[in-house]
């Protein structure tokens, strides 16, 4: 039992590391350059306008029938600036999605992402970033994603024990 136990607070310990791997891979703390100070200016100019944009709509100044796609755009640029954590996050962020899609689909990617944070999603369908609500951008499902994952580690570690065990056992004569 102690062992299972020493295991289990092993998990615990080595499962931000884990994740550590997989921010990493999305491009924070990445070997990537960093990027310019014209660069996080630029980016830090579009998210202060889409949170202007952003209280404007929640006071009811601005409809969403009103909205540009220009908008939703720096809507996005703020909302993704919010996931991300940091502008320097974002701005890798969008060096990986436009590595990947293009400039237009970073573009495309912030004017979805600005459409369904606002509420005003005008174009229906399940758009570029996944499926209703238990979806984010990288494809992963949320909680239920990490929870999953985190019974899959324990299983796996406990399946290890168990069958550790039964090797270990001096086997009868």
């Amino acid at each position: 039992m102690k062992r299972i136990f020493f295991f289990a607070i092993a998990t615990m310990l080595f499962l931000p590391l884990l994740l550590n791997v997989n921010a990493q891979m999305m491009g924070w703390g990445s070997n990537q350059n960093p990027p310019s100070q014209s660069d996080l200016q630029d980016e830090e100019n579009m998210q202060n306008q889409g949170l202007a944009i952003y209280k404007n709509l929640k006071n009811g100044k601005i409809t969403c029938q009103k909205l540009t796609n220009n908008d939703y755009e720096k809507l996005g640029e703020y909302y993704m600036g919010q996931v991300a954590g940091s502008t320097q996050n974002h701005v890798y962020w969008d060096q990986r999605i436009q590595q990947m899609m293009g400039e237009q689909g970073d573009t495309q990617m912030h004017i979805v992402w600005g459409e369904r944070g606002s509420g005003c999603l005008a174009r229906g369908g399940f758009g570029m970033i996944g499926f209703g609500a238990w979806n984010n951008m990288m494809g992963s499902w949320g909680v239920l994603g990490g929870l999953t994952w985190l019974l899959v580690v324990v299983f796996l570690i406990l399946g290890i024990v168990y069958f550790w065990k039964g090797i270990s056992k001096p086997h009868g004569k």
